[in-house]
C-alpha cells in the first residue's frame, strides 16, 4: 500500500520526538488514526472524551472564583 499524507505526518512527528498525542475522534482525523495504527506503536494515542473534559473544566476553581454549577453554559 502506498504511503498517505497521514503516514508522512506520523513519521515526521516521530522524527521530532513526539511519543504521545491526545486526540478527539471524528471524521476529519480518521486518516491520522489509521496512520497511527499502521505505525505499530511508535506514537501512543490517548483518546479523550468530551464528558471527561467537561468534568475537569467544572472541577477547575481558581482562588476568588465560584465553582461552576452543573448546568452552566460553560459545560
Amino acid at each position: 500500500m502506498a504511503a498517505t499524507v497521514s503516514d508522512f505526518l506520523v513519521d515526521r512527528l516521530y522524527a521530532w520526538g513526539v511519543h504521545r498525542i491526545f486526540g478527539y475522534p471524528g471524521d476529519g482525523i480518521n486518516g491520522v488514526f489509521g496512520a497511527l495504527n499502521r505505525a505499530e506503536g511508535k506514537i501512543e494515542l490517548v483518546l479523550v472524551r468530551r464528558e471527561s473534559l467537561r468534568k475537569r473544566k467544572r472541577s477547575l476553581v481558581f482562588p476568588g472564583q465560584e465553582p461552576l454549577p452543573s448546568g452552566s453554559t460553560a459545560d
